[in-house]
């Protein structure tokens, strides 16, 4: 299990365990407070998970497995180009244009 395994489980975890505390009044015995604490938790988690779902995390993700390498092209989002452009990220690169022979309508 990796990392992001541990924290993925954590942003969906973490939200019912802070709600279940919540409505049983551990945290605290105001109802209004104990919703409170429940409804940021959830906020929380999603905001977490929207940081963590980018395209740039999901393509490190990819390339992270053992010999895949993200090719990135000019029609990919702005921080996947910068990363393949950097010389520290090693497995997000540039896509190399595949050679297309000519044809015969190409001849003349």
């Amino acid at each position: 299990m990796n990392w992001s395994q541990v924290a993925g489980i954590g942003r969906l975890v973490l939200p019912g365990v802070i709600g279940a505390l919540a409505m049983t009044h551990v945290i605290t015995d105001s109802t209004a407070a104990n919703l409170t604490a429940f409804l940021l938790s959830i906020l929380g988690s999603s905001v977490w998970s929207g940081l963590a779902n980018t395209n740039l995390n999901l393509s490190k993700a990819v390339a992270s497995v053992p010999g895949l390498k993200v090719q990135v092209d000019t029609s990919a989002p702005y921080e996947l180009q910068a990363a393949a452009s950097d010389p520290n990220v090693k497995d997000i690169v540039p896509a190399i244009a595949p050679y297309v022979a000519p044809t015969a309508s190409m001849r003349r």
